[in-house]
């Protein structure tokens, strides 16, 4: 048994690891909500201050003191978590800073894949340009969202020059991307600490609720698994990552971002076969993994519910 760290465990991926972690782990949870309800997934609960405070670092490294391991699943904390990585005692699985920069940045992600060959929808950056010209570039509908960013927040479907005017008022750094019409995936990768995938399990969305899976489904697919390797080995990615990609036209699938942190529905991979954050823990200690750990079942279908839990104040 170890003594595990998790950051956001309010958010859905902290409590999709407290859930996987948790029947084998000692769990030391985090959160800056006192509320997060993920406190009751772990062993042991403290609130944190926000990543944008100067005493965020300094109370995680004090958390993180008899630790053997930490798992951040906050895109705001991740670039803090990645450039201190050697000051926490314990050890962080987390991609290095470079890579976790390259993927917060949605604009810049694209680019790099982009360079390599890998299938992306059209993107531009909206700074300096007008509607019109996005328009013609993209067509309608299109993508608008926040250069950095996560979950579904202020992502906007534009149908035209009316829509764009308002969401552009908010202030949002944004990008607009090509509309993808067809099926989206996410694939959870697992890498070794060399940045080479050895372990990519797709998941079909069956149905979102507020950019969260609520219902998903492991598949095969060929095209698939070489896209969110191709991508994530570019990235020089390490551990446990997500692949966000959608169908476009032929079916042919386009990545539309990259998280470098488990996503909230992990458990659904884990269910399939690989568990991959046990199998992160085996690769951050240096020890061997099976081939049998990398095997997965497709067509296993998530229902994701709620579920009530009790505490007396």
């Amino acid at each position: 048994m170890m003594k595990i760290l998790i950051t956001g465990v309010g958010g859905a991926s902290g409590a999709g690891l407290a859930k996987v972690l948790g029947t084998n782990h000692y769990l030391v949870g985090v959160d800056a909500n006192s509320h997060a309800p993920g406190k009751v997934l772990v062993d042991e609960f403290h609130v944190v201050p926000y990543a944008s405070d100067k005493g965020y670092l300094r109370k995680l490294k004090a958390l993180a003191t008899g630790c053997d391991a930490l798992f951040c699943t906050v895109d705001e904390e991740l670039p803090i978590v990645a450039k201190n990585a050697r000051k926490l005692s314990c050890k962080v699985l987390t991609p290095d800073f470079r890579a976790v920069e390259n993927c917060l940045d949605k604009a810049k992600c694209i680019q790099i894949l982009e360079k390599v060959g890998v299938n992306v929808p059209k993107t531009i950056s909206v700074d300096k340009i007008k509607y019109e010209e996005i328009k013609k570039a993209l067509g309608t509908p299109f993508v608008l969202k926040p250069r950095r960013g996560r979950g579904s927040r202020n992502i906007n479907i534009i149908k035209n020059k009316d829509d764009y005017t308002h969401c552009k008022k908010s202030g949002v750094d944004f990008i607009a991307q090509e509309y993808l019409r067809g099926e989206e995936y996410t694939v959870d990768v697992l890498l070794d600490k060399k940045a080479k995938a050895i372990a990519i399990v797709p998941r079909k969305r069956v149905l979102t609720d507020s950019g969260v899976s609520i219902v998903g489904e492991t598949v095969k697919n060929e095209t698939i698994t070489k896209l969110a390797k191709r991508a994530a080995e570019a990235l020089k990615l390490k551990y446990v990552v997500n692949v966000q990609m959608k169908n476009g036209k032929k079916r042919t699938p386009k990545i539309t971002e990259i998280n470098p942190r488990p996503a909230g529905t992990l458990p659904l991979t884990v269910r399939a076969g690989v568990n991959m954050p046990e199998l992160a823990l085996k690769i951050a200690r240096g020890k061997p993994i099976s081939q049998k750990e990398l095997k997965y079942e497709s067509g296993i279908v998530m229902y994701r519910h709620w579920e009530e839990a009790f505490r007396r104040k």
